[in-house]
């Protein structure tokens, strides 16, 4: 089993950023939108509060919102500063689709159906000129 964090989001971000926007006094009306927390692991400590990277080099960031994959020593860490943790069994990825497995020496047609390079053909004519 894996183990996973994902950053606590909270209601932060109005949904109109001025007052002088037009639609102000519609959005006033609803709760502000949901923004991810992000969270930083420095020395040792886990913080909310961005470090200045000039003097700092955080040993782990997780983005607000996202879910991250982490070791025992993280979650250690981060259940210690009162956050919390889950295990789970990682998603099973599906394979590539045909023509997009870029591991091979010739990989083939990127686009399937005989797509051109964008500019390719005179004007209107083409898979996204209308003549096609």
């Amino acid at each position: 089993m894996a183990i996973y964090f994902t950053c606590p989001v909270a209601p932060i971000r109005p949904m109109a950023v001025k007052p002088s926007h037009p639609g102000y006094g519609l959005f006033k009306h609803y709760r502000p939108m949901d923004a991810g927390t992000n969270i930083y692991i420095v020395d040792g400590q886990v913080t909310t509060v961005e470090p200045d990277y000039e003097f700092v080099t955080p040993e782990y960031v997780y983005l607000g919102g996202h879910i991250n994959l982490i070791t025992d020593a993280e979650a250690s860490l981060l259940t210690a500063a009162g956050y919390t943790v889950f295990e789970g069994v990682p998603a099973v990825q599906s394979p590539p689709l045909p023509g997009n497995d870029f591991g091979d020496a010739d990989p083939g047609p990127i686009v399937p159906g005989g797509f051109g390079t964008f500019g390719d053909g005179l004007f209107g004519e083409g898979h996204f000129g209308g003549t096609a």
